[in-house]
């Protein structure tokens, strides 16, 4: 197994455990399956020919592994790493061995380099057994080392070998080895690119090592490496610089990309080769590969061995095509006649350092000359050409032989392990297959069509080349065809003509000509003015197809077998399709086929069958076969074939008959009888209109040109004729596109005029529907022209009534000649039997289609209904109501008469009779009907008087219902509906709560009342009387007896409530300022609503619960007044004070005022005169804010909540300006007052020390004031209080050192300061704001004042250290 193959297997299978280390371009690993000397040499290292056994290996483990070389220059895509320090040691550029020391064969080694004595350190060693299948075995290898080229030609000098040992071997190594790892002959080469290409394959006897194979250049060190080898130098065509960061490379061969992909190695070789070429087959040898670090540990080293290198190399021979052309894809070793080359390969493996002679001999049945061309009987094969090739070239002969053989028999090529160098290889010469082009001989095209003409390509080799010509010889089309296919070419003959094409395929050894024939022929035209064909033209599960001489053709959609194809078409009332002429056989192709919409390769059933007798066939309608069209070859009368099918269009023979096995499925062609002649048309005159001549045309060519004729005169030339003049004959003649003419014609005639028939009746509204008894219809036969004889009418009567049940003269009618009309009338008979309805139906047959009239009119007959009336037996009104009596009745003949009586005198004789000024009393209602039934019933009518109406209102109360005790009354009003004529008593009921009393809760009254004659109008007055007893509200109900229906009266309900106190409920004493109002308002409870009040205020007053009043000065009462219902009063005061308040004004800050860049400063507001409290709005650059500071206290030092601003005094650049605008209100309400405040923030740099030492580094006490406003003066006191230092204007030190303070005293000629803490005071021309705490001692409190622990105003305070 390769080893490719064998990791893309192993990864597949397992998937654990294989992690490359990747920190470099090279990767290595050593886990499964690398992990053991059999993996690594059986699945990596080993290559074709050898067999291995009897691995082992030392410090393997961790020295060696595989490695993945695609991404970096070692020269190898993988192999098998060998490394002193360790396999990542090539990833990471450091290791570190195992550190086992000693081994003979590589101290042995190193003596041959003069290196006797030295030690071996951190031995990697790697060796088993092999049997190899040749004489010869090598495997490539690249050495690299960090000892490049620092200690070229040291004592540091790594050793590796390749020790081979085993039958015929004698050498200094264990077990007679020899080392393989030789330094090749450079040939005299500049380069190793050079020397691949001059290498003879001969060795040096030089082990390779790093004092062997270098840069050539001598060290400055340690010097050359001539005592090794003389010839040092020219080895460095193979060592390649893999450390040359910065300096360039050194060396003759620049490194390949992509650099620097392989750490800690500074150099390696190029890849070189170790073999031996000097095996014994089938022996057993000893190979030991092993490399150690020499007189040190930690300068290591590594090989690299290539994948699947270690081999036993031959020379395989074989045949291969030096071109796809004439290659025999599924015969080995084959070739086409003519057509492309065969070759023999000759691949070496191995020493390729030499020629090789070799002899050919040539045998079999290919005839050499005819066959195959002249082939050399010896050629040679150069040394160092791994691939010889050569080719032979086939004849084409155009004989059919099937395949010859060419045998070949070399002489000369070693063969692996055995003991002839004799090969024979088998070529096979095959002909070529045949070219075939299938084009069909003929198609049929029509006058105004194209030929499109299709052929196939097939066989042979592509791509082809093809020619098209005419029936001249000319050539109208050429061109390529790349694989095999159909060729396609549009011709449009206007005579019949013919077309032929030539076709050779790639091995130009075949020609083929197929022609066709392109017959331009004529259709039979055919045009019918046949009556309206759609139901021929309209069967489910088939295509319509057209019509020829009276037959309709259709196609189906499914496929089915002949017999169910038979049967399908008898079952529509058709058969298969019989072709009886040439014409009917170009209809059904043409027409049946060729438009064929459903498209598909199938072929159709047609209706020839021999199912009865063998060879015999005839036709499924019976008609004689005097027609046939068969394929060639048919009838052949094969198994089962009782059929026969129409080839399609997509067959090799479209149109032409075979005979099938009846059991496969095919298409139908079907045809039924449909007379599409044309006929006279008789019509009703008014369905003139109506009338469409539309042709079928069948056959020609498109277009069609149209002409109609009617009685000989040309009307029309399009296709339908919609509009007809009249009646007549129309013609109509067609031209197809080849000039054929074909024509039909059609009578068209009127339908004379029939009598008619209608029914009337003088008895009842519907003449149609009659009831039993005395009523009739009568059936009026008229005639629509006068006539000169008699007209003799016969009708029938049908129906479900009997000739019991109606009496009619005859069913025969004679109108006389000259007259117009007869009159026959249809009496109902009554009967005892309830029948129902039953049915007369007259049919009149002599009534035609053209006429309005019905050709039959059908009377229905009914049971005569009963005559029944039904009204309510009672009908009571109240008085002065205006009703009606309401008559009702139902069923009755004909006409019915009514009336309402009273005492047997008719009253009315409509249906409702009004009770206006109607006397109560018995009345009847009674019908009769035209047929003379009656029926009558009775109904009572009475009347109810009215009685008064009573309602409740009082003079005293808003709700009468509601009283209060010894107050006021309410009245019970008796409103009569009308005057009576005498005096009349009304009784009620007078019901209360338990504890009401008459007479003493209330002034006693009757229950009743007594209405006087002529009057309409009566009070009963109810009075509440005071008590002393607290009852609650006590409620008197008065019932009314005396209500009717016709005046309902509701009980009253009256309540009587205990007088309550009044109680007034008054606003709370105020204290304004002078000049503000109040709105004063009384609250009022108890006593009897409603209320009458009063308010007055030094001049101003009010008759309302509330006021509004203007304070005046000085404390002064406001009166309220209450008076009830009942006339109970009660009064109030109110104590109001006016004070006088002065105007406040803000007092600090000034409206100007300044802050140092980072200070804890803020604005605080100090007023004076207004009314507390005070509400403040603060607007920051025109936003509002309210942002106080939170620290400080409502206090006795006039501190105000929210009249304080926090500044924020770190703005983006200095000076800048902050306004502020504060509204301020009190508590007089007045308008908000405005105060506007600027508040510059600029830089107030101070120092807090200074070192006067004159050493020019802060020998003064110096101050950036900013763009503060000058002038600021400063004075500077001892701890003593002593000024030391004055100045009217200290800001010009911010510039010029000489007006600062440098350390002296002012008033003592410059004496120095002593060493200690000073204090200063700066005052600035603005105010500066500043909350920051500069506690400086007694000495400012002494000063500014006690406590003093912020700067105010334009002071500031601080202290300075001195010390020099």
């Amino acid at each position: 197994m390769k080893l490719r193959s064998y990791i893309i297997c192993f990864c597949i299978c397992f998937s654990i455990g294989f992690g490359y280390l990747v920190d470099a371009q090279i990767a290595v690993t050593n886990n499964p399956p690398f992990d053991n000397p059999e993996n690594i040499v059986n699945n990596i290292l080993l290559g074709d020919g050898i067999e291995t056994s009897n691995w082992v290996w030392q410090n393997g483990d961790a020295n060696i592994g595989y490695f993945d070389g695609n991404n970096a220059n070692i020269g190898f895509d993988e192999g098998v790493i060998m490394s002193t320090g360790g396999i990542d040691f090539v990833t990471t550029g450091i290791g570190a061995g195992p550190g086992i020391t000693g081994d003979v064969d590589l101290e042995i080694a190193l003596s041959e380099l003069g290196m006797t004595g030295f030690s071996v350190n951190n031995v990697t060693i790697l060796e088993f057994d092999f049997v190899a299948e040749s004489e010869s075995m090598a495997f490539n290898y690249v050495f690299g080392s960090m000892e490049y080229t620092s200690f070229t030609c040291s004592g540091f000098n790594d050793i590796f070998g390749f020790f081979l040992s085993g039958p015929g071997i004698t050498g200094p190594y264990t077990n007679n080895g020899i080392n393989l790892a030789l330094v090749p002959e450079p040939e005299g080469a500049v380069d190793y690119a050079e020397w691949l290409t001059i290498n003879t394959g001969v060795y040096t006897t030089t082990p390779v090592a790093i004092n062997t194979v270098n840069n050539g250049d001598p060290n400055e060190d340690f010097g050359d490496c001539s005592s090794l080898d003389p010839n040092w130098e020219s080895y460095n065509v193979f060592w390649v610089d893999n450390d040359y960061i910065g300096a360039g490379w050194q060396g003759v061969n620049q490194p390949s990309s992509p650099e620097f992909t392989v750490q800690g190695l500074t150099g390696f070789t190029t890849p070189l080769i170790a073999e031996y070429n000097n095996l014994i087959c089938g022996e057993t040898y000893h190979i030991k590969l092993a490399i150690a670090d020499c007189a040190d540990g930690i300068l290591n080293s590594a090989v690299f061995l290539e994948a699947n290198s270690f081999a036993s190399p031959e020379v395989e021979i074989s045949t291969v095509p030096n071109t796809e052309l004439g290659l025999v894809l599924d015969v080995e070793n084959g070739v086409l006649e003519g057509c492309g080359e065969v070759a023999i390969q000759f691949d070496r493996d191995g020493d390729l350092s030499m020629d090789l002679d070799v002899t050919l001999e040539y045998a079999g049945d290919a005839v050499y000359g005819i066959d195959y061309e002249e082939l050399p009987t010896e050629i040679t094969l150069p040394a160092f050409e791994e691939q010889i090739i050569l080719p032979i070239q086939v004849f084409f002969d155009n004989i059919a032989e099937g395949q010859e053989l060419l045998n070949i028999t070399i002489s000369g090529v070693p063969v692996a392990c055995e003991e002839t160098t004799v090969q024979t290889i088998e070529i096979i010469i095959l002909d070529q297959d045949l070219l075939v082009v299938d084009m069909p001989n003929q198609i049929n095209i029509n006058c105004t069509g194209s030929a499109l003409i299709e052929a196939s390509v097939q066989g042979g080799y592509p791509p082809y080349n093809y020619i098209w010509y005419d029936e001249l010889g000319v050539v109208i089309e050429s061109g390529d065809l790349a694989e095999e296919g159909v060729l396609t070419i549009e011709q449009f003959p206007v005579e019949s003509t013919s077309y032929t094409l030539s076709v050779t395929d790639d091995c130009l050894n075949q020609l083929v000509e197929e022609s066709i024939n392109v017959i331009v022929e004529d259709e039979i035209l055919n045009v019918s003015l046949g009556a309206d064909t759609e139901e021929c033209q309209d069967i489910e599960g088939f295509i319509y197809l057209g019509i020829l001489d009276g037959m309709a053709y259709y196609m189906s959609y499914e496929t089915a077998t002949w017999q169910d194809a038979n049967t399908i078409c008898n079952n529509l009332g058709g058969n298969l399709v019989a072709i009886n002429s040439e014409e009917e056989q170009d209809f059904v192709y043409n027409i049946a086929m060729t438009n064929n919409p459903l498209g598909g390769p199938y072929n159709y059933w047609i209706g020839l069958n021999d199912y009865n007798d063998e060879g015999n066939f005839t036709w499924t309608n019976g008609d004689p076969v005097t027609y046939t069209n068969w394929n060639d070859g048919e009838p052949n009368g094969g198994f089962g074939e009782n059929g026969v099918e129409v080839f399609s269009m997509n067959s090799n023979s479209p149109g032409f008959w075979n005979d099938a096995p009846a059991f496969i499925e095919r298409r139908i062609i079907l045809e039924i009888p449909c007379d599409y002649q044309a006929e006279d048309i008789v019509i009703c005159e008014e369905d003139l209109q109506s009338i469409v001549l539309e042709p079928q045309v069948i056959g020609g060519f498109p277009p069609y040109n149209y002409t109609w004729f009617y009685n000989g005169v040309v009307i029309s030339n399009e296709e339908v004729l919609n509009e007809l003049p009249g009646d007549g004959l129309y013609q109509l003649v067609v031209e197809e596109a080849c000039g054929n003419i074909d024509g039909d014609q059609v009578n068209v005639s009127f339908i004379e005029l029939a009598p008619y028939v209608e029914i009337v009746s003088y008895d009842v509204l519907d003449p149609l529907f009659l009831p039993e008894g005395c009523f009739e219809s009568i059936l009026q036969f008229n005639t629509q022209t006068l006539e000169d004889e008699d007209v003799v009418l016969e009708f029938e009567i049908t129906g479900s009534a009997s000739a019991e049940d109606y009496l009619i003269e005859s069913n025969t009618v004679i109108i006389p000649a000259g007259e117009e009309t007869v009159s026959v009338p249809l009496s109902i008979l009554v009967d005892e039997e309830e029948e129902g309805v039953e049915s007369i139906v007259f049919n009149f047959p002599f009534i035609d289609e053209c006429s309005e009239w019905p050709n039959q009119i059908t009377v229905q007959i009914y049971d005569a209904p009963n005559l029944i009336v039904d009204i309510d037996e009672e009908l009571v009104l109240c008085e002065n109501d205006v009703g009606a009596l309401e008559g009702f009745y139902s069923g009755g003949l004909g006409n019915v008469n009514y009336g309402w009586y009273l005492d047997g005198q008719l009253l009315s004789s409509d249906l409702e009779l009004s009770t206006e000024d109607l006397d109560p009393g018995l009345y009847s209602f009674a019908v009769v009907d035209q047929c003379a039934n009656s029926a009558s019933q009775d109904i009572n009518y009475s009347i109810i008087e009215l009685t008064p109406t009573v309602t409740l209102s009082s003079n005293d109360f808003i709700d009468p219902s509601e009283l209060y005790e010894g107050c006021g009354s309410s009245f019970l009003n008796f409103e009569m509906p009308y005057p009576y004529s005498q005096d009349t008593d009304f009784y009620f009921n007078i019901l209360g709560s338990p504890t009401f009393v008459n007479g003493m809760d209330i002034v006693e009254i009757n229950n009743f009342v007594s209405i006087p004659a002529g009057d309409t109008f009566l009070e009963l007055e109810i009075t509440p009387l005071l008590d002393v007893l607290n009852e609650g509200v006590e409620e008197i109900i008065f019932e009314f007896s005396f209500a009717t229906l016709c005046a309902p009266q509701d009980p009253i309900a009256v309540s009587i409530n205990n007088y309550s106190d009044l109680i007034i409920n008054m606003p709370n004493s105020e204290t304004v300022c002078l000049g503000q109002s109040l709105d004063l308002s009384a609250d009022v409870s108890g006593g009897v609503p409603p209320y009458e009040y009063s308010w007055t205020y030094m001049e101003q007053s009010s008759n309302a619960n509330s006021i509004f009043v203007d304070v005046e000065e000085g404390v002064n009462q406001a009166i309220f007044s209450v008076t009830d219902n009942c006339g109970y009063t009660e009064s109030s005061s109110v104590d109001l004070e006016g004070l006088s308040v002065d105007d406040f004004e803000v007092i600090w800050p000034p409206n100007e005022v300044s802050a140092c860049y980072g200070d804890n400063s803020e604005i605080s507001l100090l007023l004076e005169g207004g009314l507390p409290p005070f509400t403040f709005q603060w607007y920051l650059d025109g936003v509002p804010t309210n942002s106080p500071a939170p620290y400080l206290p409502w206090s006795n030092d006039n501190w105000l909540p929210d009249a304080s601003q926090t500044i924020a005094t770190s703005p983006p650049y200095t000076p800048y300006e902050y306004t502020y605008l504060v509204e301020i209100t009190d508590s007089c309400q007045n308008e908000p007052f405005p105060y506007e405040i600027l508040v510059t923030v600029d830089e107030c740099i101070l120092p807090t020390a200074f070192t006067p030492n004159g050493d020019g580094n802060n020998d003064v006490f110096w101050v950036d004031f900013g763009d503060l406003s000058t002038p600021v003066s400063l004075e500077i006191f001892n701890r003593w209080g002593e000024v030391v230092f004055r100045s009217a204007d200290y800001t010009p030190c911010a510039n010029f050192e000489s007006e600062c303070w440098d350390g002296t005293h002012f008033q003592k000629y410059g004496e120095k300061c002593s060493e200690g803490v000073y204090y200063y005071v700066f005052t600035y021309s603005n105010i500066i704001n500043n909350t920051d705490n500069y506690n400086v001692s007694n000495f400012t409190e002494s000063v500014f004042g006690n406590p003093h622990n912020n700067s105010k105003g334009r002071q500031r305070t601080g202290s300075v250290l001195l010390f020099h």
